[in-house]
């Protein structure tokens, strides 16, 4: 989203989306912990993404590593996952956008 924002920076006749297609159910659910480490970056339905995004206090040096800068958002943005797709398979069937 950082990324989209500059692209369209300064120009309002312009729109960015992000359009992600995921099978792994971790991204449109919320996680089970109750602080987890990376929370600012979770995508989940509910989730609001706004502000500086940055690692919580007790994220590993490995966690953080070539990852450490904080990423800066000036809009709000609210995920809204999809069902996209249902596949015949036991794990990960369920694929959305």
């Amino acid at each position: 989203m950082q990324k989209l924002e500059k692209v369209t920076s300064g120009l309002s006749e312009h729109k960015g989306y992000a359009i992600i297609i995921t099978n792994d159910q971790a991204y449109w659910n919320p996680g089970k912990k109750m602080n987890p480490v990376d929370k600012a970056f979770h995508i989940h339905n509910g989730a609001e993404i706004t502000g500086t995004l940055s690692w919580g206090e007790e994220a590993s040096e490995g966690t953080r590593k070539n990852r450490e800068a904080d990423l800066f958002l000036n809009q709000s943005y609210r995920p809204s996952w999809r069902p996209y797709l249902s596949l015949d398979v036991e794990k990960n069937g369920e694929v959305q956008v």
